[in-house]
């Protein structure tokens, strides 16, 4: 499996996590996994632009087009949230970092195989 994340290649094959940055690097013995984790970061711009349409909306109260783009734009801040998995092998902790949901879901499907494999 290989995906790739801005400037980052994540590569999993045969128990070996592979991450490549540039010219560097870095592989993690899957067989070490000792736990895993995910860290959900919001959009802050696009919070607060939804913040301003709400309070726009709720002073425009008569015209309810503010109140459901607002609506629309929370949902999007949803939906567009990056995740961070992080992986605590025995002698270090990893982070892969700017994740959208998509691909989080399927590294977790891959790292908590390994990590049942263990059990």
């Amino acid at each position: 499996m290989e995906i790739t994340v801005d400037k980052k290649k994540i590569i999993v094959h045969e128990g070996v996590l592979k991450v490549v940055e540039d010219s560097n690097v870095e592989e993690y013995d899957l067989s070490k996994l000792a736990n895993i984790g995910v860290r959900r970061k919001f959009s802050k711009p696009l919070l607060l632009l939804t913040l301003v349409f709400a309070v726009v909306g709720v002073i425009n109260a008569e015209n309810p087009a503010y109140t459901i783009l607002a609506a629309l734009m929370f949902l999007s801040a949803l939906i567009l949230r990056e995740e961070t998995i992080i992986l605590a092998f025995k002698d270090e902790t990893v982070a892969l970092n700017g994740l959208d949901r998509k691909k989080s879901k399927e590294l977790l499907k891959v790292f908590e195989k390994h990590l049942k494999k263990r059990l």
